[in-house]
């Protein structure tokens, strides 16, 4: 057994680059082996990884580019008049008719805590749903569908994490200069405040 063992290994040496032999210990054969299963794991799940594509609706706020799962959005519609809604928090800008539809919208750069941005009259509203819930994410310019792979979506940056956290996917490079923050809308629809808010602001 321990023959077959460390004749496996030898053909494996030049990845971990040690020289087995007969000296070694079933157990020295038995790490390596182990360590080799966990590299070729890794490896296989890095491939499975790499080959998985996601569509995302591109669109800005203000000078930050967002991302949305295209599996998320029912539709995407000019910003018309906004009714605004009482006792909802200050992210919740107010709430559209959408034939014959209320949906609420939000600002994200009010959740993230940044500076509001005044809409333009090229303001959209990107209606994402989640299971039976739907809302209405404020844009100031809708740009582009993307398509990336999974394997180039990074962790968020140490500066985009705390509260806004649970908010966020992770984070695309889009070219040198542009990162795109790719959004968790299901915890965004999902937030317990909203929920809350929405049931007082019902009965208001």
């Amino acid at each position: 057994m321990l023959e077959t063992l460390t004749k496996e290994v030898k053909s494996e040496k030049s990845r971990f680059g040690v020289v087995a032999d007969k000296g070694m210990s079933s157990k020295q054969v038995k790490e390596i082996l182990e360590r080799r299963a966990t590299a070729l794991a890794r490896s296989s799940v890095s491939e499975e990884k790499a080959d998985q594509k996601i569509q995302l609706v591109a669109f800005s706020l203000g000078d930050e580019n967002y991302g949305l799962e295209i599996t998320s959005i029912r539709e995407i519609q000019p910003l018309m008049e906004l009714t605004l809604i009482p006792c909802t928090p200050d992210y919740i800008i107010g709430a559209v008719n959408i034939r014959g539809k209320i949906i609420s919208v939000i600002d994200i750069r009010r959740l993230f805590g940044l500076e509001t941005v005044k809409p333009s009259a090229e303001a959209k509203v990107i209606v994402v749903q989640y299971q039976d819930l739907e809302i209405g994410v404020l844009a100031s310019k809708v740009s582009d569908v993307i398509t990336i792979s999974k394997i180039d979506i990074k962790e968020p940056l140490v500066t985009l994490v705390s509260e806004r956290e649970e908010y966020i996917k992770g984070e695309y490079v889009i070219d040198p200069g542009h990162m795109m923050v790719i959004l968790k809308i299901e915890n965004v629809i999902n937030d317990q405040r909203l929920i809350i808010q929405e049931e007082v602001s019902l009965s208001y």
